[in-house]
């Protein structure tokens, strides 16, 4: 079960981790469009990820959603969707 978005152990560690925003982001001075149709948390919502470069680097690269439904209902408890 995820924990819910804002409730940590301590105040001022921030988000619990399976609320903390997805890594991942482009590298290269490329003009290619990257991750395009995919869909990503930033820690309060999904929004539609965009990335121009040669490549994507980052621990969630691989976890983009297809589709804002699909990353509202992975982050329900987090808040998405509200």
């Amino acid at each position: 079960m995820l924990a819910s978005c804002g409730s940590t152990p301590d105040a001022g560690r921030g988000p619990a981790p399976e609320c903390a925003p997805q890594v991942c982001h482009s590298t290269g001075d490329c003009d290619a469009v990257l991750g395009h149709g995919k869909w990503t948390w930033d820690g309060s919502s999904c929004h539609e990820f965009y990335a121009s470069g040669c490549g994507l680097e980052g621990a969630d690269c691989a976890r983009l959603f297809d589709s804002e439904e699909a990353c509202a209902a992975a982050y329900l408890e987090c808040g998405a969707g509200r």
